[in-house]
């Protein structure tokens, strides 16, 4: 299984979450966070 594509996308500075990730897998398989 290899990572095949990661995308971060920034948020705002306020609180303490600075980013989404979106992580694909073997170009089929997604996980969001």
């Amino acid at each position: 299984m290899d990572i095949t594509d990661v995308r971060v996308k920034r948020v705002g500075n306020e609180g303490k979450l600075k980013a989404y990730v979106s992580v694909t897998f073997d170009d089929s398989f997604v996980v969001h966070n």
